[in-house]
């Protein structure tokens, strides 16, 4: 974190002295914004996510949460947290909006292929919104870990989420 943090930290307690209706203008403000967008988008990065959108995160992470990143008892790594989280809420936001069925192998006639995406389809709309997440997510290549983490929630429970659709899929005729 080094220098980076240091002088985050220092200018986020000048900020908190600061009038709200100040904070924006001060040079400190500044200084926050340049240490963001230079240890921010390295963050994102590391998620897959391009430099563009991550200035665009931390920006919105900047303008909408200053007042909650700079009275934090230690500035800086709350502020990467925060970013980190920012990241993860877009990812699954994004991965919602992306990723919404499985794929279906079409072998077989058009009619045959037809009638599996329609009963794929219903058989995907008995699990449960986190289910199909988690599904989605250990499709495009994550780990149950890594899906753990980005949930917010134990391995022991996505294992059990897991558990619980593969038995629905099972008893949908998909195993």
């Amino acid at each position: 974190m080094g220098s980076g943090s240091e002088g985050w930290n220092a200018a986020a307690r000048r900020l908190a002295e600061l009038e709200p209706a100040q904070r924006r203008k001060s040079r400190d403000f500044g200084l926050l914004y340049d240490i963001a967008m230079k240890e921010g988008p390295g963050l994102l990065g590391s998620m897959g996510i391009d430099r563009e959108r991550a200035s665009d995160l931390i920006t919105d992470l900047l303008l909408r949460q200053l007042d909650k990143l700079i009275v934090a008892k230690i500035p800086f790594p709350f502020f990467v947290t925060s970013v980190k989280n920012k990241g993860r809420d877009w990812l699954r936001k994004t991965r919602r909006e992306v990723v919404s069925e499985p794929k279906v192998d079409r072998a077989g006639t058009q009619d045959e292929a037809s009638e599996a995406v329609v009963h794929l389809r219903a058989v995907w709309q008995t699990l449960t919104p986190k289910e199909r997440e988690i599904f989605s997510a250990l499709q495009a290549g994550e780990d149950r870990d890594g899906i753990a983490r980005s949930l917010r929630t134990s391995r022991a429970n996505i294992d059990q989420l897991i558990s619980r659709a593969r038995k629905r899929l099972k008893d949908g005729g998909y195993a």
